[in-house]
């Protein structure tokens, strides 16, 4: 092989890693366009979803017509307090937890009265956060007002039955408001 066609081999040689680098440069490049790309179809997507939903509950609320007690079953009448403050104690009980009831309230809110409770809760983390999204989907209008968290125990560890495992044992102060009637 003489020097000319040894020359002409590496400039190809070059020529070929370079052309390589630019394509695989420009791939990377063309690839994150087409995730760009499904990134806001997505989202139009999500919009178009949401547009929806909103066109349906501006449907539902042009059904409701002119009966005002429609929204009542979302509210707490004082003849229903009782047992919806049971059924905080039973739903915080049937998850694992223990509770107590603190103190319960008729105080004046923004839209109306608001039956305002605060109940201090034991156990898992889990259970106390089960707790709080199972108040959250409750049928009324019920939003949880603050929570404070502590750890209990030396080293937060809870006692368990015989054959299972310790958890780590916290406290939960919930206070808690519902719209009354």
């Amino acid at each position: 092989m003489n020097l000319r066609t040894s020359i002409i081999a590496a400039a190809s040689f070059i020529f070929m890693l370079c052309v390589w680098g630019v394509v695989a440069y420009e791939g990377e490049h063309v690839m994150s366009m087409f995730g760009q790309i499904d990134s806001y179809r997505q989202q139009i997507v999500t919009d178009e979803g949401q547009a929806a939903t909103a066109q349906d509950l501006h449907k539902a609320f042009l059904g409701v017509g002119d009966d005002p007690h429609i929204f009542d079953q979302y509210f707490i009448s004082a003849t229903d307090s009782p047992d919806f403050i049971g059924g905080i104690e039973t739903l915080a009980q049937s998850t694992g937890l223990g509770v107590n009831v603190g103190s319960v309230d008729i105080q004046q809110g923004t839209g109306g009265n608001d039956l305002v409770m605060s109940l201090s809760v034991s156990g898992s983390w889990t259970d106390i956060l089960r707790l709080v999204r199972l108040i959250e989907l409750l049928p009324y209008a019920a939003s949880v007002q603050s929570i404070d968290f502590e750890s209990s125990g030396a080293g937060g560890q809870q006692a368990a039955p015989a054959g299972k495992v310790p958890v780590a044992g916290w406290n939960a102060d919930i206070e808690l408001s519902v719209a009354a009637q």
